[in-house]
């Protein structure tokens, strides 16, 4: 099967500009699977769920399991375990690939992403990749273009919306007309949740998407 449900499946989690929240619906997509599926901060910005899933626990994130650690190992070659192999357990559950800390980490990974999406695509556990918000030059829309699933947090508001489009557009292009199926879910309150869905089904109607 496609999907978090397919073994070594990839799904792709972002957000246009201006959404956060791309980090916090991986983790929770990663804690309701029932797969088990390994969480990668791949975001260039970098992170902060190791401070959000460590603090107060007592624990550390071992040394070696983060994005640039796992990089670097990718240029040797693809392994089925090589991501599980960079992933420590958090207090959740989830298995997690801590992301990157400093700039000069994001200079280091920069040549490394080709090798670093192989390794992603070859693992035998599914993976959830935090992407971050993804902009026209956004070195992780490598990964997304080889997901089988792309998901996008938005905000409802007309211009994060009217933003949708053409990132929806974007990522399609970036996919080469894949066939990944590509979610958006929209952040609001309970109380104007359908409302805002049925904002957001509009504009992407009314754009053909």
């Amino acid at each position: 099967g496609g999907g978090l449900r397919g073994v070594g499946a990839v799904t792709a989690v972002c957000a246009d500009k201006g959404s956060p929240g791309a980090s916090t619906l991986a983790l929770l997509l990663a804690a309701a699977s029932p797969n088990r599926p390994l969480l990668v901060e791949a975001d260039p910005a970098g992170g902060d769920l190791p401070q959000r899933l460590f603090a107060g626990t007592g624990c550390t994130h071992p040394a070696g399991a983060n994005l640039l650690a796992l990089a670097g190992d990718s240029r040797k070659g693809t392994d089925p375990r090589m991501v599980a192999a960079h992933a420590a357990m958090t207090s959740l559950g989830v298995p997690l690939v801590e992301g990157l800390s400093n700039a000069d980490q994001q200079v280091g990974l920069a040549p490394l992403w080709p090798s670093l999406v192989a390794a992603l695509s070859a693992s035998a556990d599914d993976v959830i990749a935090a992407l971050g918000r993804v902009s026209a030059n956004h070195p992780g829309l490598a990964v997304a273009a080889s997901a089988q699933r792309i998901v996008v947090v938005v905000r409802p508001r007309l211009e994060d919306l009217l933003r949708l489009r053409d990132r929806v557009r974007h990522l399609r292009a970036v996919a080469a007309g894949d066939a990944a199926p590509l979610t958006i879910v929209v952040v609001s309150p309970d109380k104007s949740a359908q409302q805002d869905q049925d904002a957001t089904s509009r504009v992407l109607a009314d754009a053909a998407l």
